[in-house]
């Protein structure tokens, strides 16, 4: 297993990306972009941002489950934030996006495995609307039910055969409310590292991480 250092975040993935980025500079190609939030947290006198998504006003529109038209090496920063699981041939368009890249990479996944899934699908028989079956296809839904340790296993595995090496995963809560218990946990840290992390991700609701190329 490769070494890497362990955040328990209590902000959101746009912010890890800011933080990661903040002394980078160069291209930054956002794929599944969607309404392109993520510029708002990006310094453009430094980073030179571009758009994908399936359709819409973006830079590229292509489809992510076929080969990304794009070169080599073209991109410093190559980003999938909660974009992955809604794919079928995942482990492609992950091997295209650190082909494209020539330093970092940054993915977001859902953490399935966290206390906050196994109590609600306990309590409705249901996980979310993004793994239901309707009597008329949905449209966009998520392929995989990831739990934390596949997750790291996969992004680690995956990372190291094409050249690239974790160097941090972020761990976010869920966050019930602006007032919430979350708040003061800060000052417990340790006990909810131990759960959120080691403990199989009971109070992680997306993880966040980062590769670099070796």
């Amino acid at each position: 297993m490769a070494s890497y250092k362990k955040h328990f975040w209590y902000a959101g993935k746009f912010d890890v990306v800011a933080h990661v980025l903040q002394s980078a500079h160069g291209q930054v190609l956002d794929l599944g972009a969607r309404d392109k939030v993520l510029t708002h947290y990006l310094n453009h006198e430094q980073i030179a941002y571009q758009s994908h998504d399936i359709d819409g006003d973006h830079d590229f529109v292509f489809d992510l489950e076929q080969d990304i038209p794009l070169e080599d090496g073209t991109y410093d920063a190559v980003l999938a934030l909660d974009v992955l699981e809604h794919l079928e041939h995942i482990h492609t368009a992950f091997a295209e996006m650190m082909r494209i890249s020539n330093n970092y990479v940054i993915i977001s996944l859902p953490c399935m495995s966290s206390l906050y899934v196994r109590l609600g699908f306990l309590a409705s028989g249901k996980i979310a609307k993004k793994y239901a079956l309707y009597p008329f296809h949905q449209g966009d839904r998520h392929r995989w039910v990831i739990n934390y340790h596949e997750a790291i296993q996969f992004v680690n595995v995956n990372t190291q055969r094409h050249g690239y090496e974790i160097t941090d995963i972020y761990h976010h809560l869920y966050r019930y409310s602006r007032r919430n218990i979350w708040q003061v946990l800060p000052l417990l840290s340790v006990i909810p590292m131990m759960i959120g992390t080691d403990g199989g991700g009971y109070l992680t609701q997306t993880i966040t991480f980062v590769a670099r190329k070796n």
